[in-house]
């Protein structure tokens, strides 16, 4: 084997794709766009280098952190919905979800992430563990890993956010395909080529 077949197996395994199992995830839930969640279900996401970095960064915080009186990575399933909370305090009922940022010194929380939050609560008391009381958002910077901005993630009444998720996690599995929304992200996105074609929509799940 020379170094142009060890960089062909890397760029095999860069460019693979399958689907995430255990259901609808709640990532998938609060992604800018719908139809990439829809495209995502049913295919898998690309692990273009730019993701794997991110991936990579997002995976060592969470190794190498823990918090005094949290648990875990903490999975939550109920009906078909699936998502892992970061950091789970069951006596003071807190969630602290970790992301990496570009720029923490921008206007934060964003309300994707917040949403996040608002599912994991809903996940944790659907699934028995109790209402969960305070959400926060720990940004660490890409740039630095030593910067880090803790946002308070405001959560709405658990009745108004199960409507939400319920209504979006049917449309991401429905056999129709949502509405394009065209934005700044369509031409960093690995399903623009099935977007943008002639028969988005001929697509069956396996």
């Amino acid at each position: 084997m020379d170094s142009s077949q060890v960089l062909e197996l890397i760029t095999e395994s860069m460019n693979a794709q399958e689907p995430r199992s255990g259901g609808v995830h709640v990532s998938s839930i609060c992604a800018a766009c719908l139809r990439k969640s829809w495209y995502g279900y049913r295919l898998g996401e690309f692990n273009d280098i730019t993701g794997i970095r991110t991936l990579w960064f997002g995976r060592a915080m969470h190794a190498s952190l823990n918090l005094k009186g949290f648990l875990k990575e903490q999975e939550r399933k109920w009906e078909n919905i699936v998502g892992t909370i970061d950091f789970f305090n069951p006596d003071q009922k807190i969630i602290v979800d970790f992301k990496t940022h570009g720029d923490i010194t921008r206007q934060l929380p964003m309300p994707s992430h917040v949403q996040q939050v608002e599912c994991y609560s809903l996940l944790n008391e659907k699934c028995g563990f109790g209402n969960i009381e305070q959400g926060f958002i720990a940004y660490f910077s890409k740039q630095s890993p030593y910067d880090v901005r803790i946002c308070k993630a405001p959560l709405r009444p658990m009745e108004n956010v199960e409507k939400q998720m319920v209504n979006i996690a049917g449309l991401i599995t429905s056999d129709k395909i949502p509405p394009r929304q065209m934005g700044w992200l369509c031409k960093y996105c690995p399903f623009s080529m099935r977007c943008f074609g002639n028969t988005p929509d001929k697509l069956e799940m396996k």
